[in-house]
């Protein structure tokens, strides 16, 4: 793979990776998040497709990198699933699931 592929997609999965970190630390300040979690739960799928592009490349210097790397990257995407699903404020904290999550 050309150094200047290499260096372009580098650069993007660092972008997308510094997108995640700021919508996390957003969503955990606002009250009503749905809007930054929509936007992290995209740039988490995106991260973990420009990864997989990376790795079909050759583009990391060994399968373990690319491994970990993948492994965080899901690792977040479900996290802030979980966050999504509670809704725009958050989950329950009376411990009794909400009317939506009732059977």
């Amino acid at each position: 793979m050309a150094r200047r592929n290499k260096f372009g997609l580098g650069a993007e999965l660092r972008a997308l990776a510094v997108a995640i970190l700021l919508d996390v630390a957003r969503a955990n300040r606002r009250a009503t998040r749905q809007e930054v979690l929509d936007r992290l739960c995209d740039n988490a799928e995106s991260l973990k497709i420009l990864l997989e592009h990376g790795r079909r490349l050759e583009a990391f210097a060994g399968l373990a990198e690319y491994a970990d790397l993948a492994q965080r990257t899901v690792e977040v995407a479900r996290q802030a699933e979980g966050w999504r699903r509670h809704g725009v404020s958050g989950p329950e904290r009376s411990g009794r699931p909400s009317e939506s999550e009732a059977p």
